[in-house]
């Protein structure tokens, strides 16, 4: 029974470096369409009245980027609902279900035409749902995937703090 448990940990511990591994090198390929998108100018420098930095995207790419959040936002609903219960193969399916999976939907274009720094934060939380699943998964006790549950929330509250999308 110790080396199945063993055997998990080392699992989701070799899943976590994969996730980071694919994580910089998405990072490194967002970067790379984020200097080709400000090169054609597509990226906006406006700001809204409240301070927001304005995202100026098309009606589908709209529609992408909020079908994304909603996604995350079910996602992170299930973890805590997952949590209340102590349900943990729900709250691992919940993250896995807005992973980094979930972010290779977005059309290219779409995501070439937003900020940088605007997709490096969606990135890495996804990869915060997929080191979720991983802890999850892999025996972590329930305060730490709070803990880690609490943190990607906090991506939320950055990004809508920080960023509006307007149909341009």
């Amino acid at each position: 029974m110790a080396v199945a448990g063993r055997i998990r940990v080392k699992a989701a511990k070799i899943k976590v470096f994969l996730i980071a591994v694919l994580a910089l090198l998405g990072s490194s390929l967002v970067a790379f369409g984020a200097k080709v998108s400000a090169f054609r100018g597509d990226v906006s420098q406006s700001v809204t009245e409240d301070g927001r930095r304005v995202v100026a995207v098309s009606v589908a790419g709209r529609e992408a980027v909020l079908s994304e959040m909603r996604l995350m936002m079910a996602a992170l609903h299930g973890v805590l609902d997952g949590l209340a219960r102590s349900d943990m193969k729900q709250v691992g399916a919940s993250a896995s279900s807005a992973g980094l999976g979930a972010a290779v939907d977005m059309d290219p274009a779409v995501r070439a035409s937003l900020p940088p720094e605007f997709v490096r934060l969606g990135m890495s939380t996804h990869v915060g749902f997929d080191s979720l699943a991983a802890a999850s998964s892999g025996g972590g006790d329930r305060e730490e995937i709070l803990g880690r549950a609490a943190r990607l929330s906090a991506n939320c509250v950055a990004c809508h703090a920080t960023y509006k999308l307007e149909v341009q």
